[in-house]
């Protein structure tokens, strides 16, 4: 199953246990969230088209992270005239992990494991000494 849904100005085709990356949004992490505009819904056998939005149609995500997106470079000049300009840009993003996909009846969820235990680290081990230097003679 999977699901078309307009989200932050663009559309993502998304299934249970996909991540996508979007725009920035508020939410702290862990944070659920139900998206209703679903364009389109397919469960293998039949596909709805919504007009704009169908109905009955959600989608549920879980916040996972925010980050920043890679750097983009923009270069501006104008040649033989001494003119150079040179920025960057960030993108803020949030990530989602997309958890169920539901069309009235029909549903499909993803099965959200638990999140592994933090490892407690080993103390660092000592510093190997260092050989001593072979004395000649």
């Amino acid at each position: 199953m999977y699901s078309v849904i307009d989200l932050c100005g663009q559309q993502f085709k998304v299934s249970p246990g996909d991540r996508i990356n979007i725009f920035s949004i508020e939410g702290t992490p862990d944070k659920e969230l139900t998206l209703n505009k679903v364009l389109l819904f397919s469960d293998g056998a039949e596909t709805v088209i919504g007009k704009p939005y169908l109905e009955d149609a959600r989608v549920r995500a879980l916040v996972v992270a925010h980050r920043r997106d890679d750097k983009v470079i923009v270069f501006k000049k104008r040649r033989r005239k001494d003119y150079k300009k040179k920025t960057g840009h960030r993108q803020d993003l949030t990530e989602l992990l997309i958890t169920e996909v539901s069309l009235g009846a029909k549903k499909a969820v993803f099965a959200l494991k638990e999140k592994p235990a933090k490892k407690e680290e080993a103390p660092a081990a000592p510093a190997a000494a260092a050989p001593e230097a072979k004395k000649k003679g």
